[in-house]
């Protein structure tokens, strides 16, 4: 659990810790990550706020003070109903803000396995002051090899700089777990944004996700059900990486990107948003309103030529009365995903996404360059790729190898340039 008490003060103005007590009882997590938590501070009474906390649960605590105030001490805190076993208090520097900020990481063991969780708190008035203590919190976790938990109110939304920051290193619970709703943690009376996350690394699978309905603080908890898994020599998470691919999957499926009239923009924007969260370079080219061809790349030591992996982020045109569900709804019925483009080539077109993710997150050696490209408008003209081919070929043009739909062979004055191969388009 990650939950902002508002110094244990409600929507009402009340102080009261009994009711975040009562909130922690019902949904009785093993680990809860706390923000903006008192220690002898005049406002709220000069209350040990964690240690009275700590006794109405029923749980070990640890505290970390980032601020003197009003004569006791401000910060962020820690329940676990596992032994706490080590205990790590960073602080952060401050740009200009006005609080200074940090982070609290505890040690437990599951299974006699060492887990390490962490909370922290940025600053709500400056996005740059957010990004500079996301930088702080990753490099003070970089050494840490267990399985690694870290809740936050992050002051910032899945748009936000730290946000896609933290997903470069961390997954989230909430998509991971494909929560039914938008996750809206604040303010609690009327939840407008999502700021509070549940973030993990390998060894750990998000199963569930949810917010927990109060008023007995500003914000709303939220929780996650995270499944350990058994310890291995650094194999790749496979779960993990099939959970996500089914996210993105259902979401690039919602896009419509008929043709006609295409609207591949949006398709663009998709993979850019993805792109720039996990740090991949790339560029959209806009080459006509709404129609737009995106291209990434991660480089290799430039020993083997470039390898291409294209698409086409257009679709065929869909009657609706002619499906039994909605064609751009992307719902999963049997093991399976319904929607315009699943098979003709969203599918691919994940499975090359994915696969840019995959090389970036776990780091093998490159000889190569590996390019994504996501080109418009193939199911009708073709003038994505040729939009491409006559204005942005030196991007690509080294290529030796490019993979994508088809199997076509190109002959040139009866010799054979290019030999397609085909394993297989379309699967059922």
């Amino acid at each position: 659990m990650t939950y902002n008490i508002h110094v244990g003060v409600g929507i009402d103005k009340k102080l009261d810790l009994q009711r975040i007590a009562d909130v922690i009882n019902r949904e009785r997590p093993d680990l809860v990550g706390l923000q903006e938590v008192d220690r002898g501070v005049k406002r709220t009474e000069g209350k040990d706020e964690i240690a009275e906390l700590a006794a109405m649960t029923r749980m070990e605590y640890a505290f970390a003070p980032n601020l003197d105030y009003q004569g006791g001490k401000y910060g962020v805190a820690i329940l676990s109903r596992l032994p706490i076993k080590n205990t790590v208090h960073r602080m952060f520097e401050n740009k200009r803000e006005a609080e200074r900020r940090g982070m609290l990481r505890i040690e437990v063991e599951v299974d006699r396995r060492p887990i390490s969780f962490v909370t922290t708190h940025l600053d709500y008035q400056f996005e740059d002051g957010r990004l500079f203590g996301t930088e702080q919190l990753l490099k003070s976790l970089a050494d840490v090899q267990e399985p690694l938990i870290v809740v936050a109110d992050l002051n910032d939304v899945p748009s936000g700089s730290a946000y896609k920051r933290m997903r470069e290193t961390f997954d989230d619970a909430w998509t991971a777990s494909r929560a039914k709703d938008d996750g809206f943690s604040y303010p609690a009376d009327k939840p407008v944004k999502r700021i509070d996350h549940i973030f993990y690394g390998k060894g750990v699978r998000a199963k569930k996700a949810w917010a927990v309905e109060t008023l007995a603080s500003d914000h709303l908890p939220v929780v996650a059900e995270l499944e350990i898994q058994a310890q291995d020599s650094g194999a790749i998470d496979w779960p993990r990486y099939q959970d996500m691919a089914v996210e993105l999957m259902q979401q690039y499926l919602r896009i419509n990107t008929s043709n006609p009239p295409g609207n591949e923009i949006e398709a663009a924007k998709f993979f850019k948003k993805i792109f720039d969260q996990y740090g991949i370079e790339n560029e959209i080219f806009e080459y006509k309103p709404g129609r737009a061809n995106i291209i990434a790349r991660l480089k290799g030591n430039g020993s083997k030529r470039p390898i291409i992996l294209l698409n086409h982020t257009d679709v065929e045109t869909a009657e609706p009365a002619s499906w039994d569900a909605d064609p751009f709804a992307a719902v999963i019925r049997n093991d399976s995903i319904y929607g315009r483009g699943a098979l003709d080539m969203k599918g691919e077109g994940l499975f090359h996404l994915m696969t840019m993710i995959l090389l970036k997150r776990e780091g093998p050696p490159l000889s190569r360059d590996v390019i994504f490209l996501g080109a418009a408008d193939e199911e009708v003209d073709d003038e994505g790729s040729l939009w491409m081919i006559a204005n942005k070929a030196d991007l690509f043009k080294n290529a030796e190898y490019l993979l994508t739909e088809g199997g076509d062979n190109l002959l040139e004055a009866g010799e054979v340039k290019v030999v397609g191969v085909e394993n297989a388009q379309r699967l059922y």
